[in-house]
């Protein structure tokens, strides 16, 4: 018998309702459970348990990712202007609405905010410019 992938996505939180100074945005948070197995021995071939997010405003969306057993890392996948997601450029990162996602997970602990970025040809993952800098106070 061949073990099937267990993916388990619970209702969406409420939306939040955000400021980041005069800028408005919503967040949209659902928890997951990707996992396969167990097999044979009872060991999970994979087990993935984490919080998808998508940031709203203004017709805009950008979407992320967290992980529970890293609770100070988290991951933006890609943007989206109400057209076709892409993945996130460097000069994204000016936009009100990735400044505000940056200062959001800040403000919840989150230490190491990485961007699926098609230049880096060896994680795939690079770390966010601005990181702990002016991205706070709504700049």
């Amino acid at each position: 018998m061949v073990d099937l992938p267990v993916i388990e996505r619970r209702e969406p939180l409420p939306p939040e309702l955000l400021r980041y100074g005069a800028f408005e945005y919503s967040v949209e948070r659902k928890h997951c459970v990707d996992a396969m197995g167990p097999d044979s021995e009872g060991s999970l071939e994979y087990h993935y348990d984490y919080t998808t997010f998508r940031f709203l405003s203004e017709g805009a969306s950008l979407s992320g990712r967290q992980y529970k057993d890293s609770p100070s890392e988290a991951h933006f996948l890609s943007i989206s202007n109400g057209e076709n997601p892409r993945l996130i450029e460097v000069e994204d990162f000016q936009l009100p609405l990735l400044r505000a996602a940056i200062a959001y997970f800040e403000e919840r602990g989150v230490t190491e905010l990485t961007f699926l970025d098609r230049e880096n040809m060896q994680s795939g993952y690079s770390p966010v410019p601005f990181v702990g800098s002016a991205c706070r106070d709504g700049a």
